[in-house]
């Protein structure tokens, strides 16, 4: 009697314990949105010879903006690094607000916003890629993660590395500067 009774306690502390994790547990998104220039170049081309002006198009000059959010991060977890196709960048944080929304009506008019995050239990914080840099050492488990992962986000909490990966970057309708 006392071994059931021992069985039914653990199962159910572990039972608790795996609800309590899978309630805290952080989400990682991640999005791509492209940034046209305001004005589109023009280039003028005077024929040798002639008195003949050609107008050619400068090739577009489009900038990538990449929005990472960590929803539900745990108190005292500290962003390290950010790796996007397999790129690592030093990263600066910033504190959002659940929901997360993002308007676009330059490109389209009357569009909808994009709800990048719905809710969290915790703080949401944005991962904010800033310089390209070069790791020095990269341990063969954090390399797999790089290689079948469109971003990763290196983090420390309590002296110990997490990890928090997108498999895939979903891509926004791009904004056009002004």
């Amino acid at each position: 009697m006392k071994i059931i009774y021992t069985i039914l306690a653990c199962a159910l502390f572990t039972g608790c314990a795996a609800q309590k994790n899978t309630a805290n547990k952080t989400q990682a998104y991640a999005y791509r949105q492209d940034v046209l220039p305001g004005v589109h170049k023009q280039k003028s081309v005077t024929e040798e010879g002639s008195n003949k002006i050609n107008t050619v198009d400068q090739p577009l000059n489009v900038r990538v903006n990449y929005l990472v959010y960590l929803a539900s991060l745990p108190e005292g977890t500290e962003v390290k690094e950010v790796w996007i196709n397999r790129q690592a960048y030093t990263a600066e944080t910033a504190v959002r607000t659940a929901p997360v929304v993002i308007g676009n009506t330059t490109m389209i008019p009357g569009a909808k916003p994009d709800t990048l995050v719905k809710s969290a239990t915790g703080k949401v914080l944005q991962v904010i890629p800033r310089t390209s840099v070069t790791p020095a050492n990269v341990s063969a488990k954090l390399r797999s993660m790089i290689n079948d992962n469109e971003v990763v986000v290196h983090c420390v909490a309590g002296g110990k590395d997490q990890y928090y990966t997108v498999s895939a970057i979903k891509k926004l309708s791009p904004v056009a500067l002004q």
